[in-house]
């Protein structure tokens, strides 16, 4: 069920359709009042209005309308005069008339208005009609669970606020100028069916402002509040009193009924029914009348002694029954017996062979720090323990009784450590696909006219050659120089290729055609493994330290940089066999050669901390990588020209995925068998 009551009128013009009355139910006589208003939907806002005279019980329901095809209805309830629904300017107003003067209350439940006899009066005055779009930030309403939520729109997400339990109510602080004049009233929200009565906004300085919600009476508020954006939400929720533990009583059933008797008697009857033997203390006196039908009788007994303030101590079939207080001193006086007893018992030694565990380690146990009679929480005041770590023996010196309980302690504690096997597994996959197609030709011509030439070439250096060889120098045309477009590929080694020439004396071309296609698929798997205690930190380390140059001082030194493969682990076994693994795992190589001869170091890194089931393999991590490139080189224009644009560009079309993943198998080492 929600209910919202909106401080604005302007919040309700949202609403897509208006709202239709299908039926109007009223509870048959002889039950109490309800009456149900049916829409198609979920009504919004309900405005309430009462008067006396007549006692008249107004409803406007905003963007509703009457489908019943009735306006009025007669005679449904014996304390009911009449029901009638009239619309008026998009708004639908139900009428109830009582026959006798009495405060109604109206709440929503689905898409019902149910308006039902309030079940107490307040002194707080009503719900102001809330008209004004200045109010449009201060909304109350009913949560699902019966619980009231206040809706405060901030002006600024970052405003102070402070929201604690001050009595039985709920106090808001609000820092800054957040409650404007319109919003500080008195607002009675008793009608919708929450814990919370009333609500009161008001100013307590020019900085800051104050909204207290205020419980129905005999009620405590406790509070849920979050903050979405600029919206504040405080949930008010009734406080649950702490709840006193009861006490069960699973004993036979007993009927018993007597009349100004003994206690001792009555004492001496319930013992007698569970054959027990009972001694009751002198200090139990006076009479006691009891009519006991088919109770328990451990309840019965515990009643009994509870009237009279006595209690009972048990030992065997024998009840020990006396004041209270009497035989809490009974057994003071019998620690402080024991306790001269324990001073007064010789010291024994005892040497505890331990098998697992430091022996130093379990000094310092048992020696921990006690109270101001025993100088720790195991040894007496005149104890000692100390260890001999060759041996890993532990010395002890105590009485009889305290040695058999540090044997107890040792017993407990000296066991063997579990051990987990962590296995990972790092996998770097790369692969990679390249296509590279160029082109380089080019060459010299050269026309003669009389003492005049005419020389063409792809570059001055092949003017030059040329013009040398017709002055009868000794000079060749070369290439690269002589080339007019040099769209080749950077590595001609690596690519197929493909030349053609042609010369006829005063005219030279070459062409050479270059192709290039790889396909590459790398995977790198490593896979550290190690054992280690529970709770024990482990590392373990695999690569190459990579020496570099560094100067201080105009002095050359050289340092080394790891590149290894490394896996450090913490683990802790959880009683149900799981593991937590605090996990620090990196994967790092040499990278490529920088300008000043030094090297790049690739990493890859993962530190988390993880919950995995004995043997699970789990995947902790990955990344994930693709380098694209698309990419043409070319002479502006020729390249562009169908065809023969071709003669004139180069294209390089290349893919490089690469993948990390990391895997981690942790599992328990059985047990060792321990005789």
């Amino acid at each position: 069920m929600f209910l919202v009551l909106v401080m604005c009128l302007g919040l309700l013009s949202q609403r897509a359709a208006a709202l239709q009355l299908k039926d109007v139910r009223v509870s048959p006589a002889g039950k109490p009042l309800m009456i149900s208003l049916d829409f198609d939907s979920k009504p919004g806002r309900v405005r309430v209005t009462r008067s006396e005279d007549p006692p008249l019980t107004r409803l406007t329901v905003d963007q509703a309308s009457n489908g019943t095809g009735q306006t009025s209805w007669k005679n449904l309830n014996p304390a009911l005069r009449d029901i009638t629904v009239d619309n008026d300017s998009g708004s639908l107003k139900v009428n109830v008339e009582l026959r006798e003067a009495s405060a109604m209350q109206t709440r929503i439940n689905g898409n019902t208005i149910e308006v039902v006899p309030a079940e107490a009066e307040t002194d707080a005055t009503a719900l102001p009609d809330a008209s004004n779009d200045d109010n449009a930030g201060l909304v109350f309403e009913r949560g699902d669970s019966g619980e009231g939520k206040l809706r405060i729109m901030l002006p600024d997400p970052n405003v102070h606020v402070s929201v604690q339990e001050e009595g039985a109510d709920i106090r808001v602080e609000l820092d800054g100028d957040v409650l404007p004049e319109v919003w500080q009233k008195h607002y009675d929200v008793a009608d919708y069916g929450t814990t919370v009565s009333a609500i009161d906004a008001r100013r307590i300085s020019s900085s800051r402002g104050v909204i207290a919600i205020h419980p129905v009476k005999g009620k405590r508020l406790e509070f849920v509040t979050y903050q979405d954006g600029l919206e504040l939400v405080v949930e008010a929720r009734p406080k649950e009193p702490l709840q006193r533990k009861v006490a069960t009583y699973d004993g036979e059933r007993i009927s018993l009924t007597l009349q100004n008797v003994d206690v001792r008697r009555v004492l001496q009857l319930i013992a007698e029914s569970q054959n027990k033997n009972v001694l009751i203390s002198d200090g139990v006196q006076g009479e006691i009348s009891v009519n006991f039908q088919k109770v328990r009788w451990d309840e019965a007994l515990d009643m009994v002694l509870r009237s009279r303030k006595l209690s009972k101590r048990e030992q065997g079939d024998i009840w020990l029954i006396g004041p209270a207080a009497e035989l809490a001193d009974y057994e003071r006086q019998d620690l402080e017996q024991k306790k001269q007893l324990e001073d007064l018992a010789p010291l024994e030694i005892d040497y505890i062979q331990i098998n697992y565990a430091k022996a130093s380690d379990l000094v310092k146990v048992l020696e921990t720090e006690g109270t101001d009679s025993n100088k720790s929480r195991f040894l007496s005041a005149r104890g000692s323990v100390t260890s001999d770590p060759r041996t890993n023996i532990l010395l002890v010196q105590e009485t009889s009784e305290r040695l058999n309980k540090i044997r107890e302690i040792v017993a407990k504690l000296d066991r063997p450590v579990r051990q987990v096997q962590i296995e990972a597994r790092v996998v770097i996959a790369k692969d990679g696909f390249s296509k590279q197609l160029g082109v380089a030709w080019g060459g010299t011509s050269t026309k003669t006219s009389g003492s005049n030439s005419l020389i063409l070439g792809g570059s001055t250096d092949t003017i030059v050659q040329r013009a040398n060889q017709l002055a009868g120098n000794d000079d060749d045309v070369t290439f690269p120089g002589a080339l007019a477009v040099d769209m080749g590929l950077d590595d001609v080694d690596s690519a197929t290729s493909l030349a053609l020439g042609f010369y006829n004396g005063s005219n030279l071309l070459s062409l050479e055609l270059s192709a290039y296609q790889s396909d590459s698929k790398i995977e790198i798997v490593s896979q550290p493994k190690l054992i280690t205690t529970d709770g024990k930190k482990a590392l373990i380390e695999s690569g190459t330290e990579i020496p570099y140059q560094t100067v201080q001082n105009d002095e050359v030194s050289i340092e080394f940089k790891k590149a290894v493969l490394s896996m450090a682990v913490t683990p802790q076994i959880t009683p149900d066999n799981r593991l937590i693994m605090d996990l620090d795992i990196s994967k790092d190589s040499k990278g490529e050669t920088l300008s000043d001869g030094n090297f790049a170091i690739d990493t890859n890194h993962l530190q988390t901390q993880v919950l995995v089931n004995n043997g699970e393999t789990l995947v902790l991590g990955g990344v994930f990588e693709v380098n694209t490139e698309n990419s043409v080189i070319k002479t502006p224009f020729f390249g562009d020209i169908p065809y023969i644009g071709r003669l004139f560009r180069k294209t390089v079309n290349s893919e490089d995925k690469a993948e990390l993943l990391i895997f981690i198998t942790p599992k328990l080492v059985s047990d060792v068998n321990i005789p």
